[in-house]
This record gives C-alpha cells, structure tokens and sequence, in this order.
C-alpha cells in the first residue's frame, strides 16, 4: 500500500529535523515534570474499586476467565457499558503490578505519551510534504500533552477507558492516513472494545476519505479534485473493512443491551432538551476543564481569548496558504466529539471532575491549532526549485511565537490540576494507614463513622470507592466490620439508613452489631488524620428527625475542624443539574 512520506522538500530540512525533535524532547521533559510528583503516590476514587475487584478475581482463581468473558457481555451496571479491552488492561497491570502503584502509573503515563506520538504522526502524515510538516507535528503532540483535559486522564487509573479508547481511535486516524485500510478497521474494533466514544470514528474517518486528494499535497495544484461520485467510490474502496467492523459492534450493542446507541440511562430525554440548553452544556464543559480558575475571572478571559486568537489566526492561515483541509478536519473532529457528549452531560462535577471527556477533542483541537502553520503545499515549481519560496522562509518565528504563547497558556491552565492529583494521591496513603488505627479491638459489636473527603482541590478522592479503603488489598484484613468511611454527598442517605437500620448489607451481622456508631470522625484533607466529631447522643437522634436538621448536625460538628469545608460544598451531591 502507498503511504505519505514524511521528509521535506526544503534545503533547510536538517535545520528542521532538529528544531522539531529539540520540541519533541522539552516536551517530554516538561511532561515527565509535571507527573513527577504524582508518580510514587496511591490510588485514588474509582481506582481504588477497580483494583480491588481485580484483586478479588486474582484470589478466586477467575482472573483470565473474568477477562475473556467481558468480551462476551457487557458490564453489570445500570449503564450499557461495554469495555472489554480497557477492562483486561486494567486487570493485566494488577497481574504485572500487583498493589504496587508504580507500574500502574507509569503505564497510564505511558499510554498518555503515547497518543501525542501518535498526534504527531497524524500531523505529519496530514502536513505531508509541506515544508514544516514534522515542526508543526511536533507542536501538535506538545499541545495535546499540555492540554488541561489531560491530568485527570494521567493520572487517574479510572481513566485507563480514556485513554485507550483515544489510543485506538488515534491509531485508526494514522491508519488511513497512511492508507493501511485493514489495519484502520482492526484499530476501529479495538476502539470500539474500550469505550462508547469511540463511536464517533466513522465520521472521523468518513471526513478522511472525502478529503484525501486535498491531503496528496505533493500533487499539482492545478489537478482536477474528484467529482462527488469518485469521492464515494473512493470512501466505499478505503472503508468498507471499517464498515463491517461497525456494523458487526451495533448489532452486538443490540444483542447485548436491546439498544445500539443508548449508554447512559435517560440520554433520550437529555437529547431531547440539547437543544434548549447547549450553550449551558458547552460552557459547563469549559467550567469542568478549568474548575480551580474559577474564582480568577482575569485569567479565564485570558485563556478564552487566547485560544480564540489562536484558532482565528491558524484558520486565517490555512485560508491564505491553501491549507483549509488540515484546519477544517481536525476542527471537524473536535466538533464531533464535543457535540456528541452533549446528550450526556445531564450533570457536571463542581470541582472539575469530567475533564476527561475532552481528552480526544483536545488531541484534535491540538492539530488544527498546529498544522496550518506547516506551510503551503508543494507545487510543480516548489518541487523543481533549489531555494524555498519567500512565503516558506517566514514561517518558522509564527510557528514558534504563536506556539510558544498557546504552550504557555495551556501549562498554566492545567497546573492547578497536577498539582490537586499531585496531593490526593500521597494524601491516600496517609488516609489508609489513619483508618487502620485505633480500632476497637476489644468490642466487635461497635463501629465507627468515618466522614472523607469526595475531592481535594479538582482531584478525586474517594469517590463511589470510599469502602474499598478499609478493605483489602488496601488493608491486610477487611476493617469494614468496625469503621465505615463515607463521603460528604452520601450524608443525607446515611440518615435513611441509620432511621431504617440497614447499615450493613448482611443481615446476620446486622444483629451482631449496634444500631449508631460508636464513634464519629472526620478525616482532614490535609494529611488524612482522623479528627473525633464532638457529637452526644441526644444530638445524633435529633439530628435524624428531618434532613435539615442531619446537614446542620454535622454542619456544627465540623465548624471548627479542618474537615470545615466537607459538608458545605457539597451537602447532598458534588454534582450539579444543568
């Protein structure tokens, strides 16, 4: 099959090879800074379930069996989720790593450096042989690495499904670039095996086929395009292996769940309102991606006018040198996958949680930033001409000013971010070695209540995993049986439970066990120490008479603590309606 070549044209190609591998390098070493910190810490929120549950398999003898069996059904959640791959790379780093989270770190930070390699291959098979092609391909997979969508996705196991469903889409987008037609349609169904947002690589890749002559730039400018019938043709030739491939997903989507489309549980009706309510959607994304740069409106203005200026310019770019195809593709890509979320965002996190859901629009987002500023294409006198054009010899301090500035912007912009996963994920080990202390070893009939935080900063905590941190692998013997930890958005629940008494989910240990907890922390988001809640008996039961009175309980007992702020922020849930 032929494929693009990636070398330059111009004499000042060595000049070039250098420049764009001196970006490649800094780049890697401001990303290895920014996560260094992180690298020897815990796991954090739905990490902390995913990796228990791989344990528990492990220690029932159907770890394999488990993995094998996910590409048969789906996920036992309310949700038609359907993630097989991602799933078993979650499980074989256990099988590698153990609990040791070193490994798993470095793989999610691995996979993450490996899909701006892959930005930057897809720039330059895009740019081709325009003159800064590789320059500008090395800028894109800069972009995307400092792109504040990315921490959340780096750093959190949790978000292994992004990130490999963001490295197959990738893949299959290099593939056909390079007209590897078979392999853009096996990189399709591993997309498809890690995450529903791959469904939207039928239209990226349709968008690829359409536009193919306009990406040969190394043809004469004055070649006839293909008339609209050649261009399905050619689609119909280039894809169809993808085609069976989606098919064959739908149809089992529908096998599965009864429905090929549906993910998340009423998506029809937030469908049905998009329309009404997208800006709030859209601008909630925004809120979600810089959620620590809320308070400093001068800033924000910045970024937003930053980022405008920058896509203005490189569209203004791609217009005047011809280049309106690799603007307008991966612009078309970012829509794509922005749009597509929004039948989804019923609701968004207020401290920043859901940031990932930009990550494969921000790698797009990054080449329609970058590659207009490659140069124009290259003609029949270009192609016989020892010197390079004037408008080709201008090109490089654009490229790095207008770069270097957007760099600079998006770095500072997810700073916040690295430095909250930064805390939260040393915070944890402090947090599990508090909750193993001090237990009552000489009354298993009593048991504590143990109020943690759901976030620190923007970094997820304990979220929909807060057991597994009393639990093994995490502890050497199960504590759940004496202290119970709970997040601030379950308080109100938990009034339910302790009226009704179903505390535990065994009945029989149930009645072993006393109705009120013995004793009541709260777990500061500092250090992880627990701090005894001043709270007497007569003002636990009156505080269960409404759940006004339960919030303003727990309200007054933390007041002067550093646990101050856990019940405030977030009374009832950390998420809010839109």
């Amino acid at each position: 099959m032929p494929s693009f070549s990636f070398s330059t044209s111009s004499p000042n190609s060595a000049h070039q090879q250098r420049l764009h591998w001196w970006i490649v390098s800094l780049a890697t070493i401001i990303l290895l800074a920014l996560h260094w910190h992180s690298l020897g810490g815990l796991f954090t929120s739905d990490s902390l379930g995913l990796i228990r549950h791989c344990d528990t398999l492990y220690r029932q003898g159907q770890l394999w069996q488990w993995m094998g069996n996910g590409f048969l059904s789906g996920l036992s959640v309310e949700s038609n989720y359907y993630r097989p791959l991602s799933n078993a790379s979650i499980c074989l780093d256990y099988y590698f790593y153990g609990v040791e989270p070193l490994g798993w770190r470095l793989s999610q930070l691995g996979l993450h450096a490996v899909n701006g390699f892959l930005v930057y291959r897809i720039g330059a098979s895009q740019a081709g042989t325009r003159p800064y092609a590789k320059v500008t391909a090395a800028v894109a997979c800069a972009l995307f690495w400092f792109s504040p969508a990315t921490p959340e996705v780096s750093l959190w196991i949790a978000g292994r499904y992004n990130v490999t469903a963001t490295l197959f889409t990738l893949l299959a987008l290099w593939a056909l670039l390079a007209q590897h037609f078979f392999l853009t349609a096996i990189a399709m169904a591993l997309a498809l095996c890690c995450k529903e947002s791959s469904m939207i690589l039928p239209a990226l890749l349709a968008s690829i086929s359409w536009y193919r002559s306009e990406l040969s730039n190394n043809e004469l400018q004055n070649q006839a395009k293909p008339n609209t019938l050649a261009r399905i043709l050619n689609m119909i030739r280039e894809l169809w292996p993808s085609a069976l491939v989606g098919a064959a997903y739908l149809a089992w989507r529908w096998y599965l769940f009864g429905d090929p489309l549906s993910v998340y549980p009423n998506a029809e009706v937030a469908l049905n309102d998009v329309g009404l309510h997208w800006f709030d959607r859209v601008l909630g994304l925004f809120y979600t991606l810089l959620p620590d740069w809320r308070e400093h409106p001068l800033f924000l203005s910045i970024f937003a006018i930053g980022l405008i200026a920058a896509f203005s310019a490189s569209a203004y770019r791609a217009w005047r040198e011809g280049n309106g195809v690799l603007f307008a593709l991966p612009a078309f890509w970012s829509l794509i996958a922005i749009v597509a979320l929004l039948p989804h965002l019923q609701y968004l996190s207020d401290v920043g949680q859901g940031s990932r859901l930009l990550y494969n629009a921000s790698a797009f987002l990054a080449l329609a930033l970058a590659l207009t500023w490659s140069g124009k294409a290259n003609t029949e006198a270009n192609q016989a001409s020892i010197k390079p054009s004037p408008t080709t010899a201008v090109n490089r301090k654009p490229i790095l000013a207008s770069a270097t500035t957007v760099a600079l912007l998006l770095l500072i912009a997810q700073w916040p971010a690295q430095r909250a996963w930064s805390q939260v994920v040393h915070y944890q080990r402090s947090l599990i070695h508090e909750l193993a202390q001090d237990l009552h070893s000489d009354d298993t009939s009593t048991w504590d209540l143990v109020l943690v935080p759901d976030h620190i900063g923007s970094a997820l905590a304990a979220r929909n995993a807060q057991g597994a941190l009393v639990l093994p692998p995490f502890q050497q013997q199960a504590l759940l049986t004496q202290r119970i930890p709970m997040v601030p958005q379950d308080l109100a629940d938990w009034r339910t439970r302790l009226q009704e008494g179903v505390t535990w989910p065994s009945a029989q240990l149930q009645q072993s066990k006393q109705r009120w907890p013995q004793r009541l922390y709260c777990a500061e988001p500092e250090h992880g120490k627990l701090i005894a809640l001043a709270m007497t008996p007569a003002d636990f039961q009156a505080g269960l008479q409404s759940r006004q009175a339960w919030l303003s309980l727990w309200q007054a007992a933390l007041s002067n603590t550093a646990c101050a702020g856990y019940v405030s922020d977030t009374p009832e849930q950390t998420a809010r309606a839109l």
